[in-house]
């Protein structure tokens, strides 16, 4: 690993755990935020630089703030679109599951944390109809429809990619384990919204995470996704995941990467395995 993706690594580590860390002279400053820009997690440093004793009053810090704050005001315009979504689906009885961003997002130390490009929902393909009546009201316009998404957009504030399954049909693998993903759904409470069990929700970052793996196309962000929900969720119970795992064949993969991330998060020493993950 270069010596700008270890220094972001650590600081990113740094304002996940909140931890002070010391760097050293000279700080390639403008690097490692390219870098993190590139990848999605410039707030996250932000928090990081902040440990490592930089603050808005240096130039640099203050270009990231200014930055950071603008992202912090495009996202939670994007939440609050989402929510007036979710709110209008409860009042029309329509069962949705919020996916990603939108739900790991209340995981992380700080909200702001986790940006999102867009925001996923699961849907019930019957009811689309009465869903593009209530997207309309809100303001939507129909952007796409793909193999398995259906993306809307509200001028420049969100995307809105509903999800007919968890997964497109031409992974069949996943799609063949998971389904459309209703029949593991659970419902929370009274309401119209459902949720994965922590296990599933698991496994289905895990897959993703796989697939972007595969593509080459592995991020920070993917890796502190997957960091913070086992934080958030520390009595996962493994035994119930791992035939899932198996079947998908991932039970390898998925060792590697929760050894890769002690690598990130605890200093654990690193192998070849794990080292391939966080190149």
């Amino acid at each position: 690993m270069d010596t700008v993706k270890n220094m972001l690594f650590t600081l990113l580590r740094s304002g996940l755990k909140g931890e002070t860390v010391t760097v050293g002279e000279p700080f390639p400053f403008e690097e490692i935020v390219g870098e993190a820009t590139r990848h999605g997690v410039e707030n996250i440093l932000f928090y990081g630089l902040r440990a490592a004793g930089f603050t808005v009053k240096d130039p640099q810090m203050k270009a990231l703030f200014h930055t950071v704050g603008e992202s912090i005001f495009v996202n939670e315009n994007q939440v609050a679109t989402a929510n007036s979504v979710c709110e209008a689906f409860e009042k029309n009885g329509i069962a949705y599951m919020p996916l990603k961003g939108l739900v790991l997002r209340d995981m992380y130390p700080a909200a702001e944390m986790r940006t999102m490009g867009d925001v996923d929902i699961l849907i019930k393909t019957e009811q689309y109809p009465a869903i593009c009546e209530i997207l309309r009201s809100l303001g939507f316009t129909s952007v796409l429809e793909s193999v398995y998404e259906l993306v809307w957009q509200k001028d420049n504030v969100l995307y809105l990619e509903l999800h007919k399954s968890l997964f497109p049909t031409y992974d069949v693998d996943f799609h063949t384990e998971f389904g459309d993903g209703w029949d593991r759904a659970v419902r929370q409470g009274d309401t119209c919204r459902y949720a994965l069990s922590l296990e599933d929700t698991f496994v289905y970052l895990l897959t993703h995470f796989a697939k972007h793996y595969l593509d080459g196309g592995i991020g920070f962000r993917h890796l502190a996704d997957l960091w913070v929900y086992l934080q958030a969720h520390p009595d996962l119970d493994t035994a119930r995941m791992l035939p899932v795992l198996e079947r998908l064949h991932l039970r390898a993969f998925y060792e590697n990467v929760v050894y890769a991330l002690s690598v990130w998060m605890e200093d654990a020493p690193i192998t070849p395995a794990a080292a391939a993950i966080l190149h």
